[in-house]
């Protein structure tokens, strides 16, 4: 199925929009184009944004990917479970001074709080690995999408999956301090530029997206051959999507999310709060780590665990 779409009225008179689409069509872009077309059509707008069909396709003609088998994290009995974050602008910037002093650049809202959020996940899984209040430290990598739109000048409106990932590392312990994860993480982001974005631009393309898919199913499977000697984590971000933008004609949402479908790995998502400035993170992991996880007094210093959406649509965050 392409796409389902499910309303859903309750009886104080609220009502959800609920909407799926399938990854191998669609990214954030392709959902905001959909969205901004029908909203346009529902409020009868003279000027109806039409997404593009044909760009993606012409960048990316359809090919055969040659000796192409799939890898992915080895699956488990082990039980998942999300939970719901909210950091107040307030304690992003506290965040952002912390660790400022220690860059020549300035770390942005997604990067400090990705990068905390990775550190206490990791200290929960080493934790959890050891048994005990010690902990035994294991590597671990981070899995980013990178939106190409921005990065090769592609209209926004253009239809398909141009989110492509990218990867971060920590091999050992020393590594695990916040500055240095946000920095290894703009390391990784300067290095994708650098060595496979400007490539993406060139007729040499589609040999980057062969390398760039061959290199991850390679982590991935040598991982499960290590039985899981590395900590895997996804991650995607909404930050600054107009989601909380859209009007079918009754106000703009008072609440949005995304729902992570694969509960059978780690996954990090962030998007804006209603307000601006702060970011609502739902993180999924193993039950077991996730009990140690949302106890972090670190975490819990600059997020506040699954406030009600009243308390982020009304409050300054």
């Amino acid at each position: 199925m392409l796409l389902l779409l499910r309303f859903t009225l309750f009886s104080c008179g609220s009502t959800a929009i609920t909407i799926s689409i399938t990854h191998r069509i669609a990214d954030t872009n392709t959902v905001i184009s959909f969205l901004n077309t029908w909203t346009a059509i529902t409020t009868g707008n003279e000027i109806v944004p039409l997404p593009d069909l044909t760009v993606a396709a012409a960048l990316f003609p359809p090919r055969e990917i040659p000796g192409m088998s799939s890898g992915s994290v080895k699956t488990s009995d082990a039980k998942f479970t999300t939970r719901r974050f909210i950091f107040k602008a307030s304690k992003i910037e506290e965040l952002k001074i912390k660790i400022k002093n220690k860059f020549e650049f300035h770390p942005s809202r997604v990067e400090v709080v990705l990068a905390l959020i990775w550190k206490c996940a990791l200290s929960a899984a080493s934790t959890a690995v050891s048994g005990s209040k010690t902990t035994s430290f294991k590597p671990s990598i981070l899995f980013q999408a990178m939106n190409l739109r921005t990065r090769m000048y592609i209209p926004e409106n253009v239809v398909g999956t141009l989110a492509w990932p990218f990867w971060v590392t920590v091999e050992e312990e020393s590594h695990v301090a916040l500055d240095e994860m946000v920095k290894r993480m703009r390391k990784g982001v300067m290095d994708f530029i650098e060595n496979k974005v400007e490539r993406f631009k060139e007729e040499g393309g589609f040999k980057v997206v062969v390398e760039n898919l061959k290199e991850r199913v390679e982590i991935l499977k040598r991982n499960n051959e290590n039985e899981g000697s590395l900590v895997i984590y996804n991650s995607s971000s909404w930050c600054k999507f107009p989601v909380l933008e859209f009007d079918f004609g009754w106000g703009k949402p008072v609440w949005c999310c995304s729902v992570h479908i694969n509960l059978g790995s780690n996954f990090i998502y962030l998007m804006d709060t209603k307000n601006g400035g702060g970011i609502e993170a739902f993180v999924t992991l193993v039950e077991d780590e996730m009990k140690l996880f949302q106890q972090n007094q670190e975490l819990l210093h600059y997020a506040v665990l699954n406030p009600t959406t009243t308390l982020i649509s009304t409050s300054k965050l």
